[in-house]
């Protein structure tokens, strides 16, 4: 349990400090993001990098038969799509935070709105 808590510690200390350095300065009006939001995020990110890091690895080094390797391209497109949608996502949440988004309200049929989502 103590060596988990470390961890934790080390890990929040480096997030810290990459925040500090990454995180624009000149935006004082902004508040730095939070520890945990920043851990979530990593750990979002890294599940379809590491799948696209390996994936991509093994095609290089060949010895792999066709339909593998169709499975391996797969793979990488898929986890390239959902990476590219959680960086959408982010960018989405970010402008509405820092109210870069104008809401436009407009009236519209309820029930097909609906039918539509």
């Amino acid at each position: 349990m103590a060596v988990i808590l470390i961890l934790t510690f080390l890990v929040r200390s480096q997030v810290q400090n990459l925040r500090l350095q990454i995180w624009p300065k000149n935006l004082p009006e902004i508040s730095y993001p939070d520890p945990d939001m920043l851990t979530a995020i990593y750990q979002h990110l890294k599940i379809p990098l590491n799948v696209i890091s390996g994936f991509s690895d093994l095609l290089i080094k060949g010895n792999i038969d066709n339909k593998s390797k169709g499975e391996y391209l797969k793979y990488i497109h898929d986890n390239s799509l959902s990476l590219l949608q959680l960086i959408d996502n982010m960018t989405d949440l970010f402008m509405i935070e820092t109210d870069q988004v104008s809401i436009l309200k407009e009236k519209c049929a309820l029930h097909k709105l609906l039918d539509d989502i």
